[in-house]
């Protein structure tokens, strides 16, 4: 079964191909957080990894900083209270600020439905979550692709 998706469409080049790698995660789980940082860590994409559990914290961050300090990517949980994956997913990129931040969405339920729904929204990508480390190695290496901008066109 298929559990990682691209929409290279929706992919956008970095106007600084050498800046720093900068991943904002959101997600509820804190067992989530830990298991992406260590991962994300193993092939070198920590350097500035900053975690919240909520999309209103987030967004809030978001607000704080000046565009040359935006995340190159953010990965979001679909499944979160208050403010889920899809409305987190939908304010960055109907907001004109936040438009070119590539979003990776994940959850323990993709289904076809909901990554269609997702990908014409604009996520770059959708991702069953998986404590399986073969299916979390292909999650890290399509994540190294993307910092490598071998699929950006």
């Amino acid at each position: 079964m298929k559990q990682f998706y691209f929409n290279q469409s929706n992919m956008q080049q970095s106007k600084e191909k050498n800046k720093p790698c900068d991943v904002l995660l959101i997600d509820h789980d804190i067992d989530e957080h830990f298991l992406l940082e260590s991962s994300l860590g193993e092939i070198g994409l920590n350097k500035k990894l900053r975690s919240f559990n909520s999309g209103r914290t987030a967004i809030n961050y978001l607000d704080s900083l000046f565009r040359n300090d935006f995340p190159a990517l953010i990965i979001v949980d679909f499944n979160m209270p208050l403010m889920n994956g899809r409305e987190v997913l939908q304010y960055l990129k109907y907001t004109y600020r936040y438009a070119r931040i590539p979003v990776i969405v994940h959850s323990t339920k993709m289904t076809e439905c909901i990554k269609c729904d997702l990908m014409e929204i604009g996520a770059v990508a959708c991702f069953r979550k998986t404590f399986c480390m073969k299916e979390l190695k292909i999650y890290l290496a399509a994540l190294a692709i993307i910092f490598d901008n071998q699929i950006y066109r």
